[in-house]
């Protein structure tokens, strides 16, 4: 680890040092006294407290202290709470599917324009391809990404075409943003969407999307395994299997309508 490295992982420990003892209180805290508390200079604790201010995390009374603002807090435990509870309704089904298919099963969201692994069921098989749980993924390359970028309103998909990761600037990369355009229009007709080799070498996978009760498409459900064991055949069937699970899923969240086919 570098010098710069050790340097920043100490200011971010002073921070959340900081951010704790402010939590402790209930009240308001002087920089003075927070400073003592917290075991480092005044200078410095300003210079937290400012930063901690600035993105949001506390705010100055009149008096000229400062306190946590909970609002924020709030919001984090909203959006976990929420997380929370969509792994929890799908992960039953995240189980019954892959003992079904008897193939590893995985429940993905979209993650600062990425696909985030959210949580995954390995294949009961004793030979079978796995999934790391919190791993990101390009949002247009893969089965799990081409099922929510084919079912999100057009605006957004605009958004996400026209990101410098997607926008061709060669005749190659015209014709991949081509195929990914096929790929969704294919996705949607079916109501999912499949890969082969897209992100992992041997790898290939079906996945359907999710949708929440105000029928905004919020991740998908995949299922992986060796690209020798996709044959067309099963890719049918797979693609059934994981476009009925998905759908429980959105039911269970609330989601009337399944997605319908164009």
């Amino acid at each position: 680890m570098s010098g710069n490295d050790t340097d920043q992982l100490q200011t971010l420990d002073k921070g959340l040092e900081v951010l704790m003892r402010l939590v402790e209180r209930d009240g308001g805290w002087g920089v003075a006294e927070l400073a003592t508390a917290s075991g480092f200079n005044k200078s410095t604790t300003f210079r937290i407290l400012r930063t901690l201010q600035r993105r949001g995390f506390v705010s100055q009374l009149p008096d000229g202290k400062y306190e946590v603002r909970v609002e924020i807090f709030q919001f984090i435990m909203d959006r976990l709470s929420g997380r929370l509870n969509f792994q929890r309704i799908a992960r039953s089904e995240l189980e019954r599917l892959a003992h079904e298919v008897r193939e590893t099963v995985t429940l993905s969201i979209i993650s600062n324009r990425q696909v985030k692994c959210l949580d995954k069921v390995d294949s009961p098989a004793a030979v079978h391809v796995t999934h790391l749980i919190g791993r990101l993924s390009p949002i247009n390359k893969g089965s799990s990404g081409k099922a929510i970028l084919a079912f999100l309103d057009q605006e957004e998909l605009e958004r996400y075409m026209d990101s410098s990761a997607s926008k061709p600037s060669s005749e190659h990369e015209t014709a991949n943003r081509q195929k990914l355009l096929n790929d969704l229009v294919i996705t949607r007709r079916m109501g999912y969407s499949e890969s082969h080799q897209e992100l992992d070498q041997g790898v290939s996978a079906v996945a359907a999307p999710i949708f929440d009760r105000f029928g905004r498409v919020i991740g998908s459900l995949t299922v992986l395994g060796f690209t020798q064991d996709f044959t067309p055949d099963f890719c049918i069937q797979y693609g059934s299997a994981v476009r009925k699970a998905a759908a429980t899923i959105s039911a269970s969240l609330g989601h009337s309508l399944t997605p319908k086919p164009i």
